[in-house]
């Protein structure tokens, strides 16, 4: 739902509510790809196993952190980003 929130419900089509391992492990390589999709490297990347089978903590934490980051080169984009962007222009708050 993060990712979704980020590209107003067209990154991940289907989020699965089911509480069994399947759904649950495609869920998280949705997420996965739409974070690559929108802009986190491979190396702050993570894998359905770092996460579902708690075996990489520390590089979940950092793919969040990553999109975070990301989050300040989305378009249509006026909530809140993690950290200071890694490239491109500065972005420019707008007051509502």
């Amino acid at each position: 739902r993060a990712v979704n929130a980020l590209r107003q419900g067209k990154a991940i089509p289907r989020i699965s509510k089911l509480n069994l391992p399947f759904p649950q492990r495609e869920n998280i390589a949705a997420f996965c790809a739409a974070a690559r999709e929108l802009g986190v490297p491979d190396q702050d990347n993570f894998t359905t196993d770092d996460l579902y089978d708690n075996k990489d903590m520390p590089q979940v934490v950092r793919c969040l952190l990553a999109l975070g980051r990301q989050a300040y080169f989305i378009p249509d984009w006026n909530g809140p980003c993690l950290g200071k962007p890694e490239k491109g222009p500065q972005r420019v708050w707008k007051r509502h």
